[in-house]
């Protein structure tokens, strides 16, 4: 089941002569770059989204949930943690959101 997860997929835009190669290589770069990353792969409503929580996170008060080991730079490394383990399927959705074929 996680190798159909893993393994690379390419989209064409119905529109434009643009293609995207969608594989676990993504973790890697989405964990490095976060929205920059999803951004430059044609999923600005995943960038935004990213960002937008991550600020949040970022500048929430260190006791919003009680807990001392739970602040708001750890919500933050969480969320960006799962955000790059999710994002060959991300990507995958956004493409096929937006009417793109996928070839593989």
């Amino acid at each position: 089941m996680l190798t159909a997860y893993f393994e690379p997929h390419v989209f064409r835009s119905p529109y434009l002569a643009v293609t995207e190669k969608v594989g676990a290589d993504a973790m890697l770069w989405a964990f490095l770059l976060g929205p920059i990353y999803f951004w430059k792969k044609r999923a600005p409503v995943e960038a935004l989204v990213l960002l937008i929580v991550n600020v949040m996170l970022l500048f929430a008060p260190d006791d919003m949930l009680g807990f001392d080991f739970l602040d708001g730079e750890t919500l933050t490394l969480v969320f960006w943690v799962i955000c790059a383990a999710a994002t060959p399927a991300l990507l995958s959705m956004c493409y096929l959101r937006k009417g793109w074929i996928q070839l593989s």
